[in-house]
């Protein structure tokens, strides 16, 4: 099961893939910013070039992406709302099922609560995953690609959602609960 991690972003969309090892244990890592330097349509293009290269090179079959956080500049909601609209057709036209992980959902997720500055998720996800990287935004990819991987091992692998915090099993119960 390869999983999609988003983080989506005008200027900086965080990506992350997990495909797994051969036991399927394990899972390799492939984090990555999609950091186009257009504007308007061409920078639609651009991200949803990036989603088709990550697509067809490891046939993605599952998808996890931060829903929206609005910034106040006029504007800025229409073109974030563009950009993901382009992310959700193209992983609807390859029937990868998306799941949308709010803001802080995805901070309370990492965490434990539904709050927290830049800093301290990648400080939270460095003691959580033993991993650390080169910005926010594909720290917050990888760590939705995680939801990802436990939401794919609770309907296809029966793991206990017992087994997770209770925080983290909140979250997921509320992401499954939200896809339609």
């Amino acid at each position: 099961m390869r999983i999609l991690g988003i983080d989506p972003s005008l200027t900086h969309t965080g990506i992350c893939l997990l495909n797994p090892q051969d036991d399927r244990s394990e899972y390799d890592h492939d984090v990555r910013t999609c950091a186009p330097k257009t504007k308007g349509a061409e920078r639609l293009h651009d991200i949803y070039t990036t989603l088709n290269q990550t697509y067809i090179a490891y046939k993605v079959e599952l998808a996890v992406m931060e829903g929206y956080a609005f910034s106040p500049r006029f504007g800025q909601a229409f073109s974030l709302g563009e950009a993901g609209g382009v992310i959700k057709l193209y992983l609807y036209q390859q029937l990868v099922p998306l799941y949308i992980v709010a803001p802080q959902s995805l901070k309370k997720f990492v965490t434990g609560a539904g709050k927290g500055q830049k800093n301290q998720m990648l400080l939270s996800a460095y003691k959580k995953y033993g991993i650390s990287f080169e910005n926010d935004h594909e720290c917050d990819a990888y760590c939705l690609a995680q939801i990802g991987k436990i939401i794919w091992q609770v309907k296809n692998q029966g793991l206990d959602m017992k087994t997770l915090h209770k925080y983290e099993r909140e979250v997921v119960e509320t992401v499954c609960k939200g896809k339609k």
